[in-house]
């Protein structure tokens, strides 16, 4: 669009500028939304005139002061073969304050066992990124807009967590 410049601010996040760009959300303005600009939560890169989108702020795990992607890890996942849909999120670690456990929800194609997908994926990761908890699924099913809720599967795994 002409007139409307993207760029990354300084939390990775993707930012659209221009006389475009709506003035505020209606009824209540918001933070992100204002003088032209609208702060997303994307994490993106520009490169060569395109826009890669590489996940969310608000779906990046914490762990120890850490910060890594889910989408990292799902793409490690899938590329094993007994692995037919994932969703990993970070869960509230039980031990740390402000840190998370990585869970991986996982649904098989064929038989294998949380320890074969966890040295599957020590092999490609490092140690402080391989899921702590895995739940297996018979699928993963998606919103009413076709979407998986991060959150709403984590808010499974914290009610599952809790009956324990």
């Amino acid at each position: 669009m002409r007139n409307v410049h993207l760029a990354i601010n300084e939390d990775g996040c993707l930012e659209v500028r221009g006389r475009a760009v709506g003035e505020t959300y209606w009824p209540d303005p918001q933070p992100n939304l204002a003088a032209g600009i609208y702060r997303t939560s994307d994490l993106a890169e520009l490169k060569d005139g395109q826009v890669f989108l590489r996940g969310r702020t608000s779906d990046v795990i914490n762990v120890a002061g850490r910060k890594v992607s889910p989408e990292a890890i799902e793409h490690v996942l899938l590329a094993h073969l007994s692995v037919r849909e994932c969703l990993v999120f970070g869960a509230p670690s039980p031990e740390a304050e402000r840190s998370e456990v990585i869970v991986a929800c996982v649904a098989l194609a064929s038989c294998e066992t949380a320890d074969g997908l966890k040295a599957f994926v020590s092999s490609r990761l490092p140690a402080w990124q391989v899921p702590r908890e895995w739940v297996f699924v018979e699928s993963l099913k998606s919103d009413q807009r076709g979407k998986l809720s991060r959150s709403e599967w984590l808010r499974r795994y914290l009610e599952r967590r809790q009956r324990r």
